[in-house]
């Protein structure tokens, strides 16, 4: 490829990827469930100066069993730009920008190839599964996972290449990405990478990794430090490992709750073929025909070493009792690199066959086809990520709100909240103003329990105002398209 087109592509790509995933991060309302619940935490912690665990009720609390990196990240943000919405996806934003600039580098510098480096990172920008919900847009553990991840694979790509060449640093990249990845998300920094074993015992070069005494070095360093951590946890938090095994390893085959959520073994390819990798998944056929009959052995090797990581992980995941679409984040670079070197390999093998008169209008078409496939995949990242400006969800009305109020009425420091689903969303802002300004909050389920003192009140459900309108009379403070703030004036059975 033309140096000049190289830059141009790479700056446009990388452009894009960065408008996707950066564009109004920090807008939404906190999201229900691992958001809302890591950002709690990390409140908590922040505000207690704990970098362990955090208490209720005076006990340590288990909000999360994840190893703390995430929540470390999260109360740096604090300390410097407050407790709110940007600090607690800060650090995702900047680990999916990182993970596209990754995998560009790679190509473009390492393999010394600027196609590959350049389609790695649009396909990667270009899957609705990495850059979404859970994942890239928001404070969740993921997006530092696939970063992690996606160093690993990338060192031990290169260990196996260029052994025994500057084995040393490789096993350095690999060490320290392995540990950082298991001190993100435990067991699951590990799991993406179960797959390339397979590979790397089919590889003359790495049998003679898998045979050096570094390589044990490395994986038993790594083994040790991540142990250290579940034993300090252990010894000052008594039975978070027994909780540890029952919610994060043993629930692999059996829901701890009794509760399956998507059950289907073929839950995890229906969904990329569907929506998290479409319409990249439909170009898998090809890269038989690529490894058969191309003569660029780089492309071979990196669609054999990120086949086998995407098959058995794939499996492995697919076997788990609870499936989540983003529980297999760390599939996305393995994918990137393998539909981008078969899409590679297939037009080199064209060019091959056709005379040198048509090669540049098959760049061009080339490149119009990859336009083409990428296009309606952005667009649709771009209209998802920004869907909150439409409508806000159900579970997520209340801490939106409640956010709101304390920022147009900064003098209201005692607010009663009406919420009969799940509060884990709502804690993180009632912890937030809690240890701002000393805000207090009480929660209620039910209209029933509020009584004409308790004066200031947020409600959202349309059932609950249906209530307060039959039981009091009040004057409307503040409120937008879901939620009402009052004052209660008298019960109207007075």
């Amino acid at each position: 490829m033309n140096r000049y087109l190289s830059i141009v592509f790479s700056l446009i790509v990388l452009f894009v990827g960065s408008y996707l995933i950066v564009k109004d991060f920090h807008k939404e309302q906190i999201k229900i469930w691992d958001e809302s619940a890591s950002a709690k935490v990390s409140v908590d912690m922040y505000a207690n100066n704990n970098y362990f665990f955090h208490y209720k009720d005076g006990e340590p609390a288990r909000g999360t069993l994840k190893p703390p990196l995430n929540i470390w990240l999260k109360m740096i943000c604090y300390h410097f730009f407050g407790i709110n919405e940007f600090s607690v996806r800060l650090p995702s934003i900047i680990a999916s920008i990182l993970t596209m600039l990754v995998l560009w580098y790679f190509g473009f510098f390492v393999l010394k190839r600027a196609d590959l480096g350049i389609l790695f990172a649009l396909i990667l920008i270009s899957s609705k599964g990495y850059v979404s919900y859970h994942v890239s847009r928001t404070g969740d553990p993921d997006a530092l996972l696939v970063f992690f991840v996606t160093l690993a694979i990338l060192s031990l790509y290169q260990l196996i290449q260029k052994y025994p060449i500057k084995n040393n640093k490789y096993y350095l990249f690999l060490g320290i990405s392995l540990l950082l990845a298991m001190y993100t998300k435990g067991i699951m920094g590990l799991a993406p990478l179960a797959g390339l074993g397979i590979y790397a015992l089919a590889n003359k070069n790495g049998r003679k990794v898998l045979s050096d005494y570094k390589f044990y070095v490395t994986s038993f360093s790594v083994v040790i430090l991540v142990i250290i951590y579940y034993v300090l946890r252990e010894y000052l938090d008594p039975g978070y490992f027994a909780y540890v095994l029952r919610y994060e390893i043993f629930s692999f085959k059996e829901a701890p709750n009794d509760w399956v959520k998507h059950p289907k073994f073929t839950f995890y390819i229906n969904y990329l073929f569907t929506e998290g990798f479409k319409p990249f998944m439909y170009i898998f056929p090809l890269s038989l025909l690529v490894y058969l009959y191309s003569k660029d052995n780089t492309v071979k090797e990196l669609i054999k070493y990120t086949f086998w990581g995407i098959i058995i992980f794939i499996l492995a995941m697919s076997a788990a009792t609870l499936k989540n679409e983003w529980y297999i984040a760390p599939v996305y670079p393995f994918l990137a690199i393998f539909t981008s070197a078969t899409m590679i390999g297939m037009k080199d093998i064209i060019i091959l066959k056709t005379d040198r008169k048509y090669h540049l209008m098959i760049n061009i078409v080339f490149v119009a086809i990859i336009i083409a496939l990428c296009f309606n995949p952005i667009k649709k990242i771009h209209r998802a990520n920004h869907h909150y400006k439409k409508s806000v969800y159900y579970f997520e009305r209340e801490g939106r709100f409640f956010d709101s109020v304390k920022q147009d009425h900064p003098q209201i420091r005692d607010i009663g909240v009406i919420i009969p689903h799940h509060t884990r969303q709502l804690q993180f802002y009632i912890n937030k103003y809690e240890y701002l300004d000393g805000t207090n909050t009480t929660i209620y389920k039910d209209v029933d329990k509020i009584k004409a003192e308790d004066d200031t009140i947020i409600a959202c459900d349309n059932n609950v105002k249906e209530k307060l309108l039959e039981n009091f009379s009040y004057e409307v403070i503040d409120s937008d398209e879901y939620c009402k703030l009052i004052r209660i004036e008298k019960a109207k059975d007075q």
